[in-house]
């Protein structure tokens, strides 16, 4: 006996909204449709009713639904896939439900192709809905509300919608759907939901029946051209590429949709047609007929350039009416967009779809835009630098281990960088750094270190790669200084105090992180600071801002600075605003510790991205809460690589500065943290900071350099290249050493067993030129004299 359903709305309300749009088309299909177009079909008036309850156990011997009669001309498959969804429905509704729910994962298992399923379910859910008048979705939809059925279910409405997919997809079904559709009014209302199912995709087959002048498809153009408006926004995309075609007979029906449908995005195509000399008169009118729908003024639309500009800015911001479509028949009603359409025109194959990475569409046709405002206007240098941040962005976001299918065989963004010139690349960089976009501007730094010189360098305040020494992201601003560095300024420019201090923090960036500890008092720093050695952060405590300030010199880099509990309001105040003056820590992320998320720093901290504040005072917790107040600053720790290649290319670009004696970038600044340096893990490194101290004309550079040298703990390559370090300094700067490392250096030029290293404090020992009772004494300290 047939179980009938109470009548309660309210359990089904939510999940008969979502039957109208599976039953429709697939979630992710909407983008593609807008605002303007409905969802599909309206689902038929569903009577108010509740899941019922479960029955209780069934017999074991229950009886199986009767086989569905089907025409004879199936083949076995189908039949049993017609049988397993009668049986379906009937334990649906009939219970028990953990059978219906069998039969539901067989019917997902054996469904290979989920389009040939989506017919079976129509036809068998008609036989089992009786007076309800309730379509195959609505039925499914009820039955995932039952417990016992819900996952079975669930796994198969995402085949319907696989289904629905292919469906809409497919070229024979929207042909026959257009000419059905053709028949009267009431056919075209009927038909036009499946029509709006297949979004873009119908648009291709649409402009065939335009294209091809034979009796199949002439009596059909009246309504493809009606139905060209009648799709909404989802036609946009594939008919703006169509207007590249140049058959004229064709290419009028376009422009006329395109201006009915009276979107702005349509403007710079309209005008490229209604500009262009080439064109005949009959489509100059139709796009200037267009364009006067479209509300554009005639100054903008004389100017087809100016247009595409404009276009390829929205589009670069995500900003235009385009829609987005999604092609992925396993995702869920919640899964993002994947795919895209993007669609060219071929004179031979007419419109022609390309399935990309959603994440790049807007690149992409940020590109195609640009191209086409060059075309028509060579010299706009604003379209060159937009085209490239595009372009960089296209290549950062291409999903790992994908290509991109329309540019994928084009040279690297970096060729297109370094070969458009320090001026593109300038205001390409000063529109990444305005829009936070830190991918893109470390690779238009990076690009643009590799150019720039002294003679490009505009030294005046707002300069991009200026600019860049002071952006959030630690690496941009490493690029920034390793740039600059290399163009070996010879003129001043703003910012130049800031760029000797990053180069030292990228040396001294990696382990733990450096932190500056700031105290109400100094045994409160003191006792912050120990509690932060021992999560492996290296300090330098100060019990005021001003301390502070001295103690970050004393520091090869600060990563972050953690002010301790008790510490006032004025104090944080103070510290935040000299920060932003200081070269060491102009950047730097400050962490308040802090009984209650409340206050002064937590009101901070909500409009300012250098600011946190925890409540965590030891442990893990603490140490967490550092390197998260670090990330979103936009120092997210370097791994390993990176920090030994930016720390290397620092190192390179300081040594650089100190040979020629830069006057703008003076290294003496440098002193401390490369002495600091000096004791680095980094064998490589550690001679690299040697050689840059060797052209200070410094004592304390010169003593460090031999205490390290002589510390007979160090690594042998590090102490052999100090040595040599030490005695470039000796020739250059005469003898700068203290008594006592002269006497351990005489004693090591004589008795150190390693030979390598014996030769080169000899020869570090001779740079010095010292007296000659002093090279007496070694000539007669010789062993066996």
């Amino acid at each position: 006996m047939m179980l009938r359903l109470p009548r309660s709305a309210s359990r089904l309300l939510p999940s008969m909204t979502l039957a109208c749009a599976l039953a429709a088309a697939p979630a992710f299909y909407a983008p593609a449709w807008g605002a303007d177009a409905p969802a599909g079909d309206a689902a038929p008036a569903i009577p108010p009713a509740a899941v019922p309850a479960a029955p209780a156990p069934a017999p074991a011997d229950l009886p199986a639904p009767l086989a569905v009669p089907a025409p004879s001309t199936i083949s076995p498959e189908e039949q049993h896939l017609r049988n397993d969804v009668d049986a379906y429905f009937h334990y649906a509704w009939t219970g028990p439900y953990d059978v219906a729910a069998q039969f539901a994962q067989k019917i997902v298992d054996e469904a290979a192709d989920p389009s040939a399923l989506i017919p079976v379910l129509q036809d068998i859910a008609k036989l089992h809905d009786h007076d309800h008048n309730m379509g195959y979705m609505a039925q499914l939809l009820m039955f995932d509300n039952q417990p016992d059925m819900k996952d079975a279910t669930d796994k198969l409405l995402l085949k319907v919608q696989a289904g629905n997919v292919a469906r809409a997809q497919d070229p024979a079904l929207i042909e026959s759907t257009i000419r059905d559709m053709s028949v009267n009014e009431r056919a075209y209302e009927n038909h036009l939901p499946i029509l709006r199912r297949s979004g873009e995709l119908a648009v291709p087959v649409m402009i065939q029946f335009l294209r091809l002048d034979d009796d199949q498809h002439k009596p059909f153009r009246g309504t493809v051209r009606r139905a060209l408006v009648d799709l909404g926004k989802s036609a946009l995309n594939p008919l703006l590429a169509a207007t590249e075609m140049s058959d004229k007979n064709t290419l009028l029906p376009v422009i006329d949709a395109l201006g009915t449908l009276g979107y702005d995005v349509s403007a710079p195509y309209l005008s490229a047609l209604a500009n262009n000399p080439g064109s005949p008169e009959e489509v100059k009118l139709a796009a200037n007929s267009a364009l006067g729908q479209l509300s554009a003024a005639p100054a903008q639309t004389a100017n087809p350039a100016g247009l595409f500009l404009d276009l390829a800015l929205r589009f670069y911001y995500g900003k235009t009416d385009i829609g987005q479509t999604i092609d992925n028949p396993g995702a869920t009603p919640a899964t993002p967009v994947q795919t895209c359409n993007y669609w060219k025109w071929d004179s031979d194959k007419g419109l022609v779809r390309t399935q990309v990475p959603a994440v790049i569409f807007n690149d992409l046709m940020t590109l195609r835009a640009c191209e086409r405002a060059l075309t028509l206007k060579a010299d706009m240098a604003d379209a060159v630098s937009l085209w490239l941040d595009a372009n960089n962005r296209r290549e950062a976001e291409v999903p790992a281990g994908t290509t991109d299918p329309v540019r994928g065989d084009q040279a690297s963004a970096h060729f297109y960088n370094v070969s458009s010139g320090a001026r593109h690349l300038d205001d390409a960089l000063a529109r990444a750094l305005n829009d936070r976009d830190a991918v893109v501007a470390l690779k238009l730094t990076h690009s643009l270190g590799l150019i720039v010189g002294s003679s490009t360098l505009s030294g005046r305040p707002g300069d991009p790669l200026t600019d860049a020494l002071r952006f959030p992201d630690k690496r941009v601003r490493y690029e920034a200084a390793c740039a600059l560095a290399t163009a070996l300024p010879t003129k001043a420019f703003a910012g130049q105090e800031l760029v000797v201090p990053l180069l030292v923090h990228a040396i001294g960036e990696g382990g733990g992180g450096n932190i500056v500890v700031l105290g109400a008092s100094q045994d409160e720093a003191n006792t912050a600071q120990d509690t932060l050695r021992k999560l492996g952060y290296v300090t330098a405590a100060a019990a005021s801002p001003g301390e502070a300030i001295v103690a970050a010199g004393t520091l090869p880099s600060v990563d972050a600075m953690v002010i301790a509990r008790g510490t006032s309001d004025e104090s944080i105040a103070r510290m935040l605003a000299l920060s932003a003056q200081s070269p060491q820590l102009v950047g730097v992320p400050e962490v308040v510790m802090a009984e209650l998320s409340t206050g002064f720093a937590a009101a901070q901290s909500i409009t300012n991205p250098l600011v946190s504040v925890t409540t965590e005072v030891g442990g893990d917790k603490l140490k967490a809460a550092v390197e998260a107040g670090r990330q979103k600053a936009g120092l997210s720790p370097l791994d390993q690589k990176e920090t030994d290649a930016y720390a290397m290319r620092a190192a390179t670009a300081l040594g650089n500065l100190a040979i020629g004696d830069n006057q703008i970038l003076g290294v003496a600044g440098a002193e401390t943290g490369l002495l600091s340096a000096l004791n680095g893990p980094r064998d490589e490194l550690v001679s690299a900071v040697g050689s840059v101290l060797a052209r200070l004309t410094s004592a304390t550079a010169q003593q460090g350099l031999a205490r390290r040298a002589l510390d007979e703990s160090a690594p042998g390559p590090v102490r052999i290249a100090l040595f040599q370090s030490l005695t470039v300094s000796a020739k250059a700067f005469g003898n700068q050493l203290d008594e006592a490392q002269v006497k351990v250096l005489e004693k090591q030029a004589v008795a150190t067993k390693d030979a390598d290293i014996r030769s080169a404090a000899a020869e570090a020992r001779g740079a010095l030129n010292l007296p000659t009772d002093q090279a007496t004494q070694l000539i007669l300290g010789q062993t066996g004299n």
